[in-house]
This record gives C-alpha cells, structure tokens and sequence, in this order.
C-alpha cells in the first residue's frame, strides 16, 4: 500500500535527521489534506489533458433517473459535474453546461460562440399565422434564416429585409410588394409582412435552446436543464471528493508499531500521481523540501518492489 510507504519514507526521513517524529496520525491527517489539494488542482482543469482525465478517472460517478426535472438536485457526494445526457425517444443526446450569460441566447453570435458552427441543431421552422400583416415570433426565436408566405392561392418566396429597407419597398408604387413577391421585416419579435392579404408565413429560423441539445446550468446545489421535451431519462457523470487515507496499526511496543493492511484505506489516486502526494504532505509536515527526497523516496518503492 501507498500510505504504508509513504509512513516507512517519513520515519527514515526522522532516522537520518532530517524530520523530527511524526505520528501515523499526524502524516494521514496531512496526506488526506495533500490529496484533496491534488484533486481541486486537477477537477479545475479536468479536460486540459489526458494525464489529469487519467487522474481523476477513480472519483468519476455516475448518476442516472428516469424523471428529469427543470431542477434536479445534485448527488451528496457531488464536486464537479464532468457531463450530462437526456434520452428522448431511446437516443441519447449531450448535454452543454453553459454560463448565466449563455443561458437564455438571443443573438446568433453568441449561439455560435458557445456552440461553434455545427448549430444545425437549433434550425427549426414554424408557420405563424398573421393578423393584418403582423404576427408574433415564437418565443424560442433567435435569428432569421428564410421564410415562405402563404396566401389562398399558394405559397411564395418571403424576403426578409431590414426595416428601412421594408418601409421603402412598402411604399413603392411601380411595383409594391404583392403575394408573389413579398417582403417582411423581423423586429419587436414580430415579423411584419406586406402585403397586408398574406394569411400566415412559414419561418425557419435559429431556436434557442432545442430539445436534442439540452443546456445545463449548476444553481444552488442544483442542475438546471432546459428544455424537456420528450426526455425520458437523465444521466450524468460527476466527480466526487478522494476517500480519506486511513493507516491502522498495532502497537508492538513503544517504539515499533505493526501496519494492519486489511483494516486501513490506501489513495485512490494512480502511481504517477504519488509523487506530487509526496511533496504536498511534506510541506504540510512542515519538512523542508530537498531534491533528493523524491529520489529516496522512488528507491524505497523500488527497495519494496525487488523483495
């Protein structure tokens, strides 16, 4: 066991002078500190690289229900949530924990710039009916993409323009917007078509947020999830906090002191991260750092590993 060495390494550090006598009280109460220190250094940059996704592999958790909710309450032993997903009709879609600024987008750029380009997703059409000329946008609307006006004898081409460009094509007399050659304007989360005798128009558009790319947000000990249509089950992966390290033992006598292997709890951290657990619990020991330690150290392993 690690703990066991990691023990053996701080009384020959004591026996060569170099450290006063530490209890295996003492050295577990700062090693479960050093690890814990380890473990919000690597979960804050979880996805950096490869070696610190390796790292935490044995503090990933997963969590599964079958009724999501708007609001779900985040697991007891929860410290970062590393990935979500919602099944809706047996496909499982990934989830995007996003910012407070992010979670109601209302601007196309920044739709792009949390999702990059492949925002196929939030492409959506929807057939608004008019009144007068004038009809409401659908309150996941975004952006504009294309639309077709339809009126009793068919459907046409919709252009799309801005308002001033609107307001001129509105009032031109040689050839004034008619059901063949439509224009509208899209503002005031209306969109305003001319001529006034359309009946309604089918908008494609960028929605925000679209049901088979569910957003996240962490509120309040809680995951926040929008939307839900149609989910049927949510899944998500977290890390939870390092185990505490626990050295039992015996008491031989006064000066010698017996590992018991089946009653203690080793680190759950991986071999190449023993080093760093190393160093971090002899400057919480307050022993002064030298180079040589961790050479000592890697020879005691090797000492161990050869008998």
């Amino acid at each position: 066991m690690f703990i066991e060495l990691l023990v053996d390494f701080i009384n020959l550090l004591k026996n060569q002078g170099q450290s006063r006598y530490y209890s295996p009280e003492d050295i577990m109460s700062a090693f479960n500190r050093s690890q814990l220190d380890l473990f919000r250094e690597y979960y804050k940059k979880f996805e950096d690289t490869q070696e610190i996704m390796d790292s935490l592999q044995p503090f990933k958790k997963d969590y599964e229900t079958p009724t999501p909710q708007p609001v779900n309450p985040l697991p007891s032993d929860y410290v970062h949530l590393t990935e979500f997903n919602i099944t809706i009709d047996g496909t499982e879609y990934s989830g995007k924990i996003v910012p407070d600024e992010a979670w109601n987008i209302r601007e196309l750029a920044m739709l792009q710039k949390y999702f990059g380009d492949n925002i196929e997703s939030f492409k959506y059409s929807s057939e608004i009916a008019l009144v007068s000329g004038v009809g409401n946008l659908p309150g996941d609307f975004v952006k504009e993409i294309e639309g077709e006006a339809i009126f009793d004898e068919g459907t046409s081409e919709l252009d799309i323009t801005n308002e001033h460009q609107f307001i001129r094509r509105k009032n031109e007399r040689t050839y004034p917007p008619a059901n063949q050659y439509p224009v509208a304007w899209v503002g005031n989360h209306e969109i305003t078509v001319e001529p006034n005798t359309v009946s309604s128009v089918k908008l494609y558009y960028y929605r925000f947020p679209a049901p088979t790319r569910p957003l996240g947000r962490i509120s309040g000990g809680n995951l926040l999830i929008k939307p839900l249509v149609g989910a049927e089950s949510l899944k998500m992966s977290y890390l939870r906090p390092p185990v505490d390290a626990v050295y039992a033992y015996t008491v031989v006598d006064s000066r010698n002191l017996l590992f018991d292997e089946s009653n203690s709890t080793d680190t759950e951290f991986m071999e190449t991260d023993h080093s760093a657990l190393v160093l971090k619990t002899l400057q919480y020991l307050g022993i002064a750092l030298k180079d040589q330690f961790l050479v000592q150290f890697e020879g005691l392993k090797q000492d161990i590993k050869a008998e």
